[in-house]
């Protein structure tokens, strides 16, 4: 967006709908490539995307930028600018140490000690599904039915034809573009004529749409746990990269994705600029990652296209245009990226190159700030309506 603004000097309303048209043609470009590879461990046969990690996360952050929207009209301009420095210098610098770091190999993960080398202490139990509070048993050999049930589980979850996970991404995405029809929002006015954030209706909506949101949350996490149990149960052993599911992570990483949200609908930052760092920070593989929050992308930036555009806010050649121009850009970049990757055998560039788009975003968006201060009629806090 501050491209359109800075460079093509487009009106705020049309440089935010042709920057959702620019990222919807490059996510379309990403979903046709993302769906169609593997994992890059070939130990376990799985798609690349973690549609697991992408489901929880996705509610979540939608909800936190609810609050970041509404906490960037009552914010003055400076102290986003100075926010905005924190956050995308600071998180752009650890991403960018970790790709440093995995590109001179610093950052492999301790392989996980056998039974033989292990301590008593560091012997790890399981709990049945279903058992929560029946005594924890020590680990065993897995039967053969036990077997047989895991690799079914591993059956249906490699194949790249995920029927049940498009479904909820589905669902995700009428959720947001119904209420943000309802709402109103990105520079458009709700459907419901006059409803403004003075209203109850308004509020009443908010709260709704929140409501959803946490229960979509809610349902993914139980889903997510269920299976996470049932399999190491069954003896199910996580991988190099993969985020492990429990009690803990599966509250903590989605609360983690509100704070992101907020940071994102209060900045104006795109939600791949925060899910890829924090991926990073969860100890993810680079390639899992992109694929991973450009999925998310295509949910939150094609849901915005279809608003903007019903509400026609959308430049149509200029958007079909840049639709078109990040659709190929991003075959592009993928293609380049795939040939580092193979040429140096190198997968650190993904991470590389994520905190390089911070760190250019960081100062278009720095230097769009300074403008909108010194232009500024008022430097406190503004009411919210």
């Amino acid at each position: 967006m501050p491209i359109y603004r800075l460079v093509a000097g487009f009106p705020i309303t049309q440089a935010t709908a042709l920057s959702l048209a620019t990222i919807s043609g490059g996510s379309i470009a990403n979903l046709y490539t993302y769906t169609r590879r593997y994992h890059p461990n070939e130990s376990l046969k799985r798609p690349l995307i973690d549609y697991e990690a992408s489901l929880l996360f996705c509610p979540a952050l939608l909800a936190g930028t609810m609050f970041g929207s509404v906490f960037s009209v009552m914010f003055p301009p400076w102290l986003t600018v100075v926010l905005l420095v924190a956050l995308l210098g600071y998180s752009g610098k650890r991403t960018l140490n970790k790709g440093i770091k995995r590109w001179k190999g610093e950052d492999k993960q301790s392989p996980r000690p056998t039974l033989d080398e292990a301590s008593l202490t560091d012997i790890e139990i399981d709990t049945p599904l279903g058992h929560a509070d029946a005594p924890p048993i020590a680990r065993q050999e897995p039967t053969d039915d036990q077997v047989a049930r895991l690799q079914a589980i591993y059956a249906k979850e490699g194949s790249l034809v995920q029927k049940e996970n498009w479904t909820a991404t589905g669902v995700i995405w009428l959720i947001v573009f119904v209420f943000a029809l309802l709402r109103g929002g990105k520079g458009g006015a709700s459907l419901i004529p006059g409803l403004d954030c003075s209203q109850f209706l308004y509020w009443y909506l908010f709260i709704s749409n929140l409501a959803v949101l946490i229960a979509a949350t809610a349902w993914i996490r139980k889903k997510t746990l269920d299976r996470a149990t049932e399999k190491t149960f069954l003896g199910h052993e996580p991988l190099e990269g993969d985020l492990q599911w429990d009690r803990r992570t599966t509250a903590l990483y989605p609360m983690l994705c509100v704070f992101a949200g907020i940071a994102a609908g209060l900045l104006g930052i795109g939600g791949g600029m925060v899910l890829g760092p924090l991926l990073v920070e969860l100890g993810c593989l680079p390639q899992p990652i992109a694929a991973t929050s450009a999925y998310v992308v295509f949910i939150t930036a094609t849901s915005g296209l279809a608003q903007v555009w019903i509400m026609g806010l959308v430049p149509k050649d200029y958007a079909f245009a840049f639709a078109a121009c990040g659709l190929f850009s991003t075959f592009l970049g993928q293609s380049v990226i795939d040939w580092v990757v193979r040429r140096y055998k190198k997968d650190a560039i993904v991470i590389l190159v994520i905190a390089s788009i911070m760190l250019i975003a960081l100062v278009l968006m720095t230097y769009d700030g300074i403008m909108q201060v010194v232009h500024a009629t008022t430097y406190g806090f503004s009411p919210l309506c």
